[in-house]
Formats: structure tokens, C-alpha cells, sequence
């Protein structure tokens, strides 16, 4: 990959990074909820003992693997992602653990707005992944764009994470709404046999 293209991909990482950090900070709901995941990652990183609890607990459930509630770091969006996703997981162990300690968990409205927050982000995390990848190129920033924005617009169930849903889609629209009359990255897209 040339550092041209290696410039490219990594804008358009960063771009949509601060797209991402837009979109969860929009919505109350999504918002409210992300705290409370962080107060229960703070509780179990805060405490050794907590982290034995619950990992016994764990071990006890059928299908459920002993792992660490991950703590994430507020200037990365996919951090927010990994914690929820990994809360989500755990959440009967967490349910649990909750019956004998003093924790607070996500409300039934709250566990459902980090279900789809995690099912949306999961769109973006994958599209992050592909334009890291050593077998990335400037060829890939136009169809990466516009299959992201399309997987996010036929998102129906955003009930609880909209106005976030639709921050998002409407931050990478008009960061990116020039990318299509680049001469670079359409000569690219259209040289590429993947894209033909």
C-alpha cells in the first residue's frame, strides 16, 4: 500500500471515528445508558475481589465464558463498543452478581437501546476493521462509504438510538459528500476487478 492510500484509509478512519463519538453523544437515551455500563466496569476494575465473584459466577453458567467486563476510553468510540458488547454478553452473570451486591444495572429499556447501539456500531466497527487491513486501498473508500451508509439506513429496529443512528449517517454524508468526484479514489474504485 502507498502512502497515499495509507493516508487516505487513515482519514477515513479518523473521520469516521469522530462521526461515531458524534452520533453517541446525540442521544440522551444512548447516552444514559453507556454511563451505566461504565459505572458497572468501573465497579469490577476497581476490585479484585468483585472480578473473582463474578468470574465464579460465570464459570456456574452453562455457555457463559469467564472473561474481564471491559472498561472503555472515552476518545475511542470502538473501546464504547467493545464494553457494551462484552456487558451484553455477560448479562446473566451480571444479573446475578447483582442479587447479592450493590451494583446497578441497565433498565429493560436500557439493556434493549445497548442491544441495537451494539448491533449499529458492530456496522461501523466491521467497516474500521476492513480499511486497517493491509489489503485495504484507495479503491475502497467509495464502496466502503456507501455500503456503510446503506447498511445503517436499512437499520429498522433504532427505536431508543435514532437521533444517533441518524447523526451518524448524516456526518459521514457530508464529511464524505465530495468523495464520488474525487478523480483518485474513482479511478481506483473503478481500475479495481473487485469493483467491476
Amino acid at each position: 500500500m502507498n502512502d497515499a492510500n495509507l493516508e487516505s484509509l487513515g482519514c477515513l478512519a479518523h473521520t469516521l471515528q469522530l462521526s461515531v463519538k458524534r452520533g453517541l453523544d446525540s442521544q440522551r437515551a444512548v447516552d444514559d445508558a453507556v454511563a451505566v455500563c461504565r459505572k458497572i466496569a468501573g465497579h469490577f476494575s476497581h476490585s479484585c475481589l468483585a472480578k473473582e465473584k463474578l468470574q465464579e459466577i460465570q464459570v456456574g453458567i452453562p455457555g457463559t465464558e469467564a472473561k474481564s467486563i471491559i472498561q472503555d476510553v472515552s476518545t475511542r468510540w470502538n473501546s464504547t463498543y467493545y464494553m457494551v458488547q462484552r456487558i451484553l454478553e455477560q448479562k446473566k452473570a451480571l444479573v446475578t452478581y447483582s442479587a447479592d451486591h450493590d451494583i446497578v444495572l441497565p433498565t429493560k429499556n436500557q439493556w434493549n437501546v445497548l442491544e441495537k447501539l451494539v448491533a449499529v456500531l458492530g456496522t461501523v466497527e466491521q467497516v474500521t476493521r476492513e480499511i486497517s487491513s493491509d489489503a485495504s486501498s484507495a479503491a475502497d473508500i467509495i464502496p466502503i462509504i456507501k455500503s456503510l451508509t446503506l447498511s445503517l439506513e436499512h437499520f429498522q429496529h433504532d427505536a431508543g438510538i435514532h437521533t444517533m443512528k441518524s447523526e451518524i449517517i448524516d456526518d459521514i454524508k457530508t464529511l464524505f459528500d465530495k468523495v464520488e468526484q474525487e478523480r483518485l479514489y474513482v479511478i481506483a474504485t473503478l481500475v479495481d476487478p473487485r469493483y467491476v
